[in-house]
């Protein structure tokens, strides 16, 4: 595969295979943000240093080498029309080599250097008498923030922006994470509406369970780099 095949995934799909790739030891770990016009260098640059693009036979063998492995994801910043994309490079934490020398590499298990992506971050949850997991969540400043708005939209006699507040956060997709936290947020909307509803104001509808749907509005699942960039900057 070159950098022109190299394939781009909408934010729900690169999400799930990023808990995959840590979750099997590829948690070390360096991100930022490139233009679209700069991505297929710069998946290039990566492919020549470090192998993201190789095969898993030719990554089996870097292992048998004692070398640090290495795998790009990559989505889009915003709408597909803003032409940004945030790229995130994941290693593997065993082993050394260029990545590990040419790369300022953080541990995703750390507290103060987690994975972001798209507003969200990458925390293990306990399990009892199981391994931890991994999870997206809303990271705690953000979610602070949002639970005082939603609150406070919950106090209005209008309930319209706390009913849309609900609806748009049943956007999200349903990681653990992003469950435990909206259940806590629609509890505390609940609460703080509970006063003006006995006075005769018009409840907040919760949804019964907490279902799965595409984070945002991605209209793809995935398709090569070269395609958008001839697409987006003819």
């Amino acid at each position: 595969m070159d950098a022109h095949s190299y394939l781009i995934r909408d934010t729900l799909h690169a999400s799930r295979a990023i808990i995959n790739a840590v979750s099997r030891g590829h948690d070390r770990h360096t991100s930022g943000l490139v233009p679209l016009e700069r991505a297929e260098a710069l998946v290039t640059k990566f492919a020549e240093r470090y192998g993201v693009l190789e095969s898993a036979s030719e990554a089996r063998q870097r292992r048998r080498h004692k070398l640090a492995r290495a795998r790009l994801h990559m989505g889009f910043v915003g709408r597909v029309e803003d032409g940004r994309l945030w790229w995130l490079l994941l290693v593997s934490r065993e082993g050394e080599g260029p990545v590990t020398t040419l790369e300022k590499l953080y541990a995703a298990q750390d507290k103060h250097h987690r994975i972001h992506i798209m507003g969200l971050e990458l925390v293990r949850y306990p399990r009892p008498g199981s391994v931890e997991r991994w999870s997206w969540r809303l990271p705690t400043d953000a979610y602070r923030l949002l639970l005082k708005h939603a609150v406070a939209l919950a106090r209005h006699q209008d309930p319209r922006q706390a009913q849309a507040l609900i609806n748009h956060e049943m956007r999200r997709p349903g990681y653990r994470g992003i469950r435990t936290q909206r259940k806590e947020l629609f509890r505390a909307m609940a609460r703080a509406r509970a006063p003006l509803v006995k006075r005769g104001a018009a409840p907040l509808v919760f949804p019964e369970s907490q279902f799965w749907l595409r984070m945002l509005s991605a209209d793809m699942e995935s398709i090569p780099l070269g395609v958008l960039v001839r697409r987006l900057l003819r």
